[in-house]
């Protein structure tokens, strides 16, 4: 492709544009990627992180309550002992596990770099106090009671924690919710189960009788409420979420029925107040030290998580400003090369239409030429169309110089045109005589063919009628045949008609006399039945309906029989009819005879007629056959003589013509200037 090209210049303002929209485009991956990598980091590092300090603060409790428990003796030795060791082992683990996720982050852990030497000092501080000396306490029922209520907000706390860490660990919920939410809702409930534990630890204190009575009860009071409130505020970080925290509802009530038992124990508790020795005040300093790291921790990365949302979102903030300006300018640059390019391809073809238009209204002045200096496909028109131009103009020269001859050649085309004019208007005029006298005998013998034809289809129309009227005949004849045996097949059906009749009188005579027997015998049971009284009553009923039934029956015998007699007496005067119809039809066959005869002679004269009409109208049709023959070949002459006349006609009108032409593309030719 050329850079000149007209397509590179359509295509460049296209391909700018679509060069911007590939940059938006990665420019959007860019962002996906920095929010995608900031919650990556929040939910590997930064919420792991503020997990582990937490809980690490929590075991730390954990660890103290059971020191305490070994010192007053509350529950089994070696049980206090492992709950000790293992719970201060979980301190220092988790705090390196907490150096670990935030390892690309120096700047976080570098402030707390004393926890070793701090942990290790309180560690052995609370072995020393320990070993010291234990009080052998038993535990009251309330106590223990307590103790399992405990256990279960503990549980509770530590089920919410767990869910929300699985629940945040989902790909698809890092994409969609802001995990800082989640930070702050594990924060929460972790801080509440380190409060319950401290709780816990001021109660133990209190009813030990371990330091002072009302600073123990009213750290109490502060950790229990900071339980509550910070179990309220996981849940309202959660809102959006309430399956997070539906299986939790009954947190409120397990909490308030164990802080009524806390505050029943501590008001019957009988307080003696003890002062702490050197080694306790030792190991509550170097606890509170460490408590004030693990704090401290927990709240620079909750507080650099919040920074890093900040700087992300400032970052893509300024990317999008950046992306902004430069698809403003992109677009600016794209609508100039859009206005530009197009107005400059317009100027050369406005250019280009005006050289043309001034050839073409310049009298025919064939020596002007466009030469455009343009380097595109314009450009390359314009020499396509100069070279047009001169090709046009060896053309016209060549015109000019073979038109004299062409008008010379016209002029003896004409001469011989006329000449030939002359020559075919009297060949015409003798055509048109001779072919009239054989019209006018043509039609004389067309009309003696038409008349012998005319004999001849009538005496074969006769013929014809005579052949019908035979076949009428011989139809009649035969129906009649047919109708004589018609007849007689009706009449022995009447005959049998009349047998059947015989037959089925004799039968209806036998029919009422077994009427009239059944009557009497139902008669006689009637009287019979009467006299049996009562026990025949039902059998005079069924007589009664037996004799009706046989009154009945004789009844419609006899209707019967007179039907049969009349049926009879047609079937007679049926037979009688038929009998006459037979003589009439045989009267009939023997006059179809007769003009049977008749008709065939008919038939054999116009026969003879027909034969002598056919002759006589072939001999006049080969004479008018000759005689069309004679005047077609004249009518032919007559036409090509015609066509002679008409084609001089149309060679001197060409010639004519031709001669205008040629003087009219004289003065064409000679108006073009060469």
């Amino acid at each position: 492709m050329r850079i000149h090209s007209i397509r590179f210049k359509v295509i460049l303002p296209i391909a700018f544009l679509a060069v911007i929209l590939v940059g938006l485009f990665g420019f959007m991956l860019l962002m996906t990627k920095v929010q995608n990598e900031a919650i990556r980091k929040q939910a590997e590092h930064y919420f792991e992180a503020v997990s582990v300090v937490l809980n690490a603060d929590r075991d730390l409790y954990q660890a103290r309550i059971a020191r305490e428990k070994l010192l007053h003796g509350e529950g089994k030795i070696e049980d206090n002992l492992n709950d000790f060791n293992e719970n201060a082992q979980q301190v220092h683990d988790r705090f390196n596990k907490f150096r670990e996720y935030l390892a690309d982050e120096p700047e976080i852990i570098n402030p707390f770099q004393r926890f070793d030497s701090l942990y290790d000092k309180w560690l052995a501080a609370s072995k020393t106090l320990i070993q010291s000396g234990q009080v052998q306490i038993e535990q009251s029922d309330g106590l223990q009671q307590l103790e399992q209520q405990f256990q279960s907000i503990r549980d509770m706390l530590n089920d919410a924690g767990d869910g929300l860490r699985q629940h945040t660990r989902d790909p698809q919920v890092q994409q969609q919710q802001d995990l800082n939410l989640y930070v702050e809702a594990i924060s929460e409930v972790l801080n509440a189960d380190r409060d319950i534990y401290q709780a816990r630890l001021a109660l133990l204190k209190f009813i030990n009788g371990t330091g002072v009575s009302s600073e123990n009860k009213q750290d109490f009071e502060e950790n229990a409420a900071q339980v509550l409130q910070r179990f309220h505020n996981y849940r309202s970080y959660l809102i959006r979420e309430p399956q997070l925290a539906a299986p939790y509802e009954k947190f409120d009530l397990l909490l308030a029925n164990w802080l009524k038992g806390c505050r029943q124990l501590m008001n019957s508790t009988h307080q003696q107040q003890q002062q702490l020795s050197s080694e306790q005040k030792a190991a509550d300093v170097s606890f509170a030290d460490i408590r004030q790291v693990l704090d401290e921790a927990g709240e620079a990365i909750r507080q650099h998580a919040r920074t890093a949302k900040e700087e992300v979102k400032k970052t893509i903030d300024s990317y999008q400003r950046i992306a902004m300006v430069i698809i403003g300018i992109a677009f600016i640059i794209a609508l100039l090369f859009g206005y530009f390019v197009p107005l400059r391809l317009t100027q050369n073809v406005n250019d280009m239409t005006q050289r043309i238009r001034e050839i073409a209204e310049g009298d025919g002045d064939l020596t002007q030429r466009i030469n455009s200096s343009a380097k595109d496909e314009l450009g390359d028109l314009a020499k396509e169309f100069d070279g047009f131009v001169e090709h046009l103009r060896n053309i016209i020269l060549n015109i000019q110089s073979q038109s004299a001859a062409l008008g010379d050649t016209t002029q003896l085309m004409n001469q011989v045109a006329d000449q030939a004019g002359n020559i075919t208007s009297a060949l015409v005029n003798a055509s048109d005589s001779i072919v009239s006298a054989s019209s006018e005998m043509s039609m004389s013998n067309q009309q003696m063919a038409e008349l012998a034809k005319g004999t001849a289809a009538e005496s074969n129309n006769s013929s014809q009628l005579t052949n019908e009227g035979i076949s009428v005949v011989n139809q009649a004849n035969n129906a009649i045949e047919a109708l004589v045996s018609d007849i007689e097949t009706a009449q022995r059906s009447a005959a049998e008609l009349e047998q059947s009749s015989d037959a089925i009188a004799s039968v209806l005579e036998v029919i009422r006399k077994i009427a009239e027997q059944t009557n009497l015998l139902a008669l006689n049971a009637a009287i019979e039945a009467a006299r049996a009284g009562e026990q025949g009553r039902g059998f005079a009923v069924v007589s009664d309906e037996v004799r009706v039934l046989a009154t009945r029956t004789q009844a419609s015998t006899d209707e019967i029989e007179s039907m049969i007699e009349r049926l009879r007496r047609s079937v007679q005067q049926s037979s009688q009819a038929i009998h006459n119809s037979r003589g009439n039809a045989d009267n009939t066959v023997e006059n179809f005879s007769e003009v049977i005869r008749i008709f065939n002679t008919l038939k054999s004269s116009f026969d003879d007629v027909q034969g002598m009409a056919e002759q006589t109208a072939q001999a006049t049709e080969e004479q008018f056959t000759v005689a069309n023959h004679i005047n077609q070949n004249l009518v032919s002459l007559k036409e090509q003589t015609d066509s002679v006349r008409t084609m001089s006609a149309q060679v001197q009108q060409q010639s004519n013509h031709l001669s205008e032409l040629y003087q009219k593309l004289s003065k064409q030719v000679e108006s073009f200037r060469v």
